[in-house]
């Protein structure tokens, strides 16, 4: 079998020509297995498409289920920097007004479950990281949680948790098809280069409806109010990360 490559643009390889478009949709074809990397967008994708939500690793659940290799393999990646901020507010979703959330949300977006569990006003997991960032702000949490591994290591999906871990096996080996990049447009690029790709271009029009993300933030930088030691401190954590993608820390003024 072909060695699957990582490919840091592959939107623009997988875009389906408008001479060709006609006919991928009038026959579906099996859909992807996708290797869930969590704060990554993936629920929008798993919600559309109807798939299980699964945060398990690449190598967990080839060697379970080896007829997956056979299939189309995907997964998100994310900014280490952003990821973090994202992790840290979805983690005090409980605290968030049900109006602000509904506001924010319609139609099949209804059905994704971290949306469910929040309008429930469900915590949400992992536990240790959520209670830390109830009390503490961003800068303080983020510290406490990356600088006591023996605490916050776990589990491997969750904040402290490697993207590049997910999709790798032991040895340094990509097990996945195909990398898209969040920041490569996710909602008006990736999300519709998949679904046209499997021939369900029909769902494109529901991308920004199942979008639960909630309100608007600030761009991510700002969460580290220029504090050189911090983001030090999580380009150093999630070097494999910042290093195999590509990432870097983007300093914008969100004044």
């Amino acid at each position: 079998m072909k060695e699957p490559t990582l490919r840091m643009n592959p939107t623009l390889n997988q875009v389906v020509s408008k001479s060709i478009l006609p006919s991928v949709q009038k026959q579906r074809v099996p859909l992807p297995t996708f290797f869930h990397v969590s704060k990554t967008g993936g629920e929008t994708l798993v919600t559309l498409l109807g798939i299980p939500k699964d945060h398990g690793t690449a190598r967990s659940r080839l060697a379970a289920h080896p007829d997956l290799r056979n299939t189309w393999k995907i997964s998100i990646v994310r900014n280490p920097w952003d990821r973090l901020v994202s992790w840290y507010f979805h983690l005090r979703r409980h605290l968030t007004p049900l109006a602000d959330m509904r506001a924010h949300v319609t139609d099949l977006g209804k059905k994704a479950p971290c949306y469910v569990a929040a309008q429930r006003r469900l915590k949400m997991n992992p536990v240790e990281h959520r209670i830390l960032a109830e009390r503490l702000p961003f800068r303080r949490w983020a510290l406490a949680v990356l600088n006591q591994p023996c605490l916050y290591t776990d589990p491997h999906w969750g904040p402290c948790g490697s993207q590049y871990d997910m999709i790798h096996d032991e040895h340094g080996t990509l097990l996945v098809d195909d990398v898209y990049k969040f920041e490569d447009g996710y909602s008006d690029k990736i999300l519709p280069s998949i679904l046209t790709r499997v021939g369900r271009s029909d769902l494109i029009p529901r991308i920004q409806v199942t979008n639960n993300s909630g309100p608007s933030r600030p761009h991510y930088s700002y969460y580290y109010q220029k504090d050189a030691d911090l983001v030090r401190e999580v380009g150093r954590y999630f070097r494999k990360d910042v290093d195999t993608f590509e990432y870097v820390f983007e300093d914008v003024d969100a004044s």
